[in-house]
Parts: structure tokens; sequence; C-alpha cells
């Protein structure tokens, strides 16, 4: 069991913090978003929905070792509840959607997952032991997947979907999570709990559909423990630390474009009021959900 006089954090605030502590808290801790959807919310909300369909196909793994049509519809019926539920809170907090985004995230993921479904690697698992198994007590850490793969190799794996990706960029993306930090939370977070096996990526992709499936060794735990309490302890010892005197990241945008904080923190010195453009919102917990 980690220690309890020492702060834990959870691998999503921890990435998020790390890209800049004032929006990890403006948005994760306090619910924070743009009024206006942007192209980072649709993908977010996107993933929470797809994760939800996935988790039904692979507890039916587990219980059956089979997928159904029965499941396929069961899953399809999950992905909508929590997309059109996050949506629903969103639009409640006036957020604004474009209806053509909108829908064209929400048929990413639906017609995703029959392909998934009658893809996935999972099906060939020698076994299937755990699916969505959450671990609190270590910085509200979940794993989507874990097991015994087709090599009989014992597998944690994280899911990961994206709504489009050109085929050449995936090379570079599939690298890019090899250094994820979340890996070897999970990695930690299971080891502690008696749980023990390679960390990996299980990447599904809406357009082109493609499955990418790829794991690694696990790190240097105790290394990798004694590096990750000297950042939570850093965290902990800002968490009511006045916003403008965070620490202020050096680029402010992502894959998705230009940070929606960017006019309120660089413009306007985070002074007054939220300005228009920022609405808060209660998010159902599926969102940021590890």
């Amino acid at each position: 069991m980690p220690d309890e006089k020492k702060p834990v954090f959870s691998p999503s605030f921890t990435k998020a913090y790390d890209f800049c502590p004032v929006k990890a808290r403006l948005e994760r801790s306090l619910g924070l978003a743009p009024a206006i959807a942007d192209k980072g919310l649709y993908s977010r909300i996107a993933g929470s929905a797809f994760h939800a369909g996935a988790a039904v196909l692979h507890r039916y793994l587990y219980d059956i070792k089979v997928i159904t049509i029965d499941a396929i519809i069961e899953a399809q019926e999950a992905a909508l509840q929590v997309y059109q539920g996050q949506f629903k809170a969103y639009r409640e907090a006036n957020g604004a959607i474009l209806e053509s985004d909108y829908q064209k995230a929400l048929d990413s993921v639906l017609k995703t997952l029959p392909k998934y479904a009658k893809e996935t690697p999972v099906k060939h698992w020698a076994k299937v032991r755990g699916v969505e198994q959450e671990f609190p007590n270590h910085g509200r850490c979940r794993l989507d997947l874990w097991g015994d793969d087709a090599q009989g190799i014992p597998v944690i794996v994280d899911l990961k979907f994206v709504i489009q990706l050109d085929s050449w960029r995936i090379p570079q993306r599939m690298n890019d999570y090899s250094f994820d930090w979340a890996l070897s939370h999970y990695a930690w977070a299971a080891f502690e709990e008696g749980i023990t096996g390679t960390v990996g990526i299980l990447l599904v992709i809406g357009a082109p559909f493609t499955i990418q499936y790829r794991w690694w060794g696990v790190p240097d735990m105790q290394k990798w423990l004694k590096q990750a309490q000297a950042k939570w302890a850093r965290m902990e010892a800002t968490k009511d630390t006045p916003l403008e005197e965070l620490e202020q990241p050096t680029v402010h945008a992502n894959q998705y474009g230009t940070c929606w904080l960017k006019r309120w923190c660089l413009e306007m010195q985070m002074q007054g009021s939220l300005p228009s453009d920022i609405i808060q919102v209660k998010w159902p917990r599926n969102v940021g959900v590890e």
C-alpha cells in the first residue's frame, strides 16, 4: 500500500499538471471548459464513450469468452449513454456545440465498436483477468484491461481511442505512448495490488479503422516511485497557491490547437471574472477517469 503520509495524484491529473498547473486546476478540479466545444472536448468525450462500450465487450470475453451480437448492441448503448450524458452536462452549462462535429464524433464511436468487436486481439487472449479495475488508494487509478495475451504473456493494457489519424502518424503516436507517464503509474498500482505483467497500449483508430497493439517491459518500480513521489510532493505543495503564482507553461498549444485558456491567462493576466468564452461544467464522472 502507498505511504498514507505521502500524496498520490491520478495519472491524468499528473500529466495535466505537467502540461500546465493552471489548466490542470481549472479544468480537472473546477470543471472549467471552453464555451464553444473544441476538438479536444469532442475527442475527450468520444474517448470516454468508446471506453464504456469496449468495457462491455471485454466483460463478455471475461465472462463467456465470446462477443455476441447482443454484446455489440449493449456496447453501443453504453457508449451512447456516456456520450449523450457528457454533452447533456455541457449543454446545461450553456456550452455550444456544432451539430456536425457532435454527430461525426458520435458516429465514429458507434461505427467503430462493431469493427473492434470483430478484430480485437483480446478475443485471442488466453485469459481476460480484469476489466476497468479501480485502485482508489493509488491515485484514483483504473486499469482498462489486464490478463494473459495470446502468447500467454501477462499484460496490463491501456486502451486508447482516436477518432481519426493518418496512417503515417501511427508509428510516432505509438512511440509517444511508450513514454506515457500513465503506463508506469498503472504498472506500479497493479504491482502494489499483487498484479504483475508487462504494460501495453491497445490503440483503436476510427478512421481509417486500425488496431495497434504493443507492449513494453515493466519500468524499475523503485526508481519510478521515487521520482513520482517527488513530483506529487511538488504538486501537493502548490494546491493552495493562488492561480497567478503558479508556474506558467512554455507552450500554449497541443495536438488540438491553441489552449482555450490562453486569452484569460496571457492577455487578461488571470484578473477579474472569467470571460464569457469559459464555462463551468458539472461533469459526470466518466470524463477524465483513469
